[in-house]
């Protein structure tokens, strides 16, 4: 992300799946189900965080359209999507 930033060369790249062991889980459907959650709410606690941010930023009379504010509204709207896309059922490639 910061590569595309400061020097404007987008770098795309893919993520490998999440190697997990169930033979770790006490209960196997319980523990996959978690491990599947994981990371869009790991998102949507970014989203939450990034939310008291601009409220903060705004309380103390920061000006809506402040480097700030867009700042943390593009994460926020970018770990939503990116939650919306960790929900979608495909399997790891």
């Amino acid at each position: 992300m910061l590569l595309i930033v400061f020097a404007g060369i987008p770098f795309i790249g893919w993520a490998k799946p999440v190697p997990i062991n169930p033979a770790y889980f006490r209960d196997y459907r319980r523990g996959v189900i978690l491990t599947a959650l994981a990371g869009p709410m790991a998102n949507l606690s970014l989203m939450i965080v990034g939310m008291f941010v601009v409220l903060l930023l705004f309380q103390s009379g920061a000006p809506p359209h402040s480097m700030w504010a867009g700042f943390f509204g593009l994460f926020i709207l970018i770990n939503y999507v990116l939650m919306l896309f960790n929900l979608i059922p495909i399997p790891p490639l």
